[in-house]
């Protein structure tokens, strides 16, 4: 079960990050499937983002047990850091920042330039505190 749910929330930020088109969908197994048609063309953009963070942040002992995951996910980041990192919404920012934590060590220690770019992120989370309390909490967790 943990397999099929990973991989459909990693094909899921593939696919809203490539643009949310329904055209793209032969791209994705998962997605491409009756059962995932209420999910794909239903669910707002950030909600389709927030709880795939938010699933990855809470499966993270399972994705560790895998190298085939973390590639996954790695893959995705590379591909959409900048796009990931500027996305303008505070609950996609503040399940960001939950997946950074659980896994900014072990997916990036290899990239300094993630690292490094993920941290000031965070740092620019942080100091939203007036404008965003929660956020700026959950950065500090």
């Amino acid at each position: 079960m943990g397999n099929f749910v990973i991989t459909f929330c990693t094909q899921l930020l593939n696919f809203v990050f490539k643009g949310d088109n329904i055209h793209t969908l032969c791209e994705f197994n998962l997605l491409n499937q009756p059962f995932s048609e209420r999910v794909v063309k239903l669910m707002k953009q950030e909600n389709k983002i927030e709880t795939s963070f938010l699933i990855l942040t809470i499966l993270t002992n399972v994705v560790r047990k895998s190298e085939k995951y973390y590639a996954a996910i790695r893959d995705f980041f590379t591909n959409f850091f900048n796009s990931i990192l500027t996305y303008d919404s505070v609950l996609v920012n503040s399940r960001l920042c939950m997946f950074l934590g659980c896994y900014l060590d072990e997916l990036f220690s290899k990239n300094k330039q993630f690292v490094d770019r993920s941290i000031n992120y965070l740092f620019i989370i942080l100091f939203k505190f007036n404008q965003f309390h929660g956020l700026s909490y959950q950065v500090s967790i």
